[in-house]
């Protein structure tokens, strides 16, 4: 079933049919700008971000998302990446680099290491109290 949404690119109100985020004109401008890159880096293997994006004029957030959706495969474009969402370093796959895993691993040990040496509060006995309304005087 089709709904009403705005594009994601030009904020235009179009039909979605479950799959593509944008209208069709800004899908097929996409695709153009895609073919243009692809065609860029058959040729220039090797090239990073910053040449393609200087070669095609294509947005680099556009090549991020590209690559973070693995439209181009990093064993045949070993110079495409994203960020690392925490440091900002080039990765391939994933949100975050190796050594940011390692520090986020390396914290959440020392927290469960502290959270082990602290001991637990002792046990209280519970008191419950009672009023009645209805007591006889």
């Amino acid at each position: 079933m089709e709904e009403l949404r705005n594009c994601s690119s030009c904020f235009k109100v179009y039909f979605f049919k479950g799959v593509i985020d944008m209208c069709s004109e800004c899908h097929a401008e996409e695709e153009a700008s895609f073919k243009q890159v692809f065609s860029f880096l058959n040729e220039n293997p090797q090239a990073g971000i910053d040449q393609i994006v200087e070669a095609t004029g294509v947005k680099e957030d556009l090549l991020f998302r590209w690559a973070k959706t693995r439209r181009f495969q990093a064993s045949h474009f070993p110079g495409i990446g994203y960020p690392c969402e925490k440091c900002s370093t080039k990765i391939n796959q994933g949100k975050l680099c190796s050594s940011c895993i390692e520090d986020i691993n390396r914290e959440l040990a020392i927290f469960e290491a502290g959270r082990k040496t602290v001991s637990p509060a002792p046990e209280r006995k519970t008191t419950y109290f009672s009023t009645r309304s209805n007591r006889k005087r």
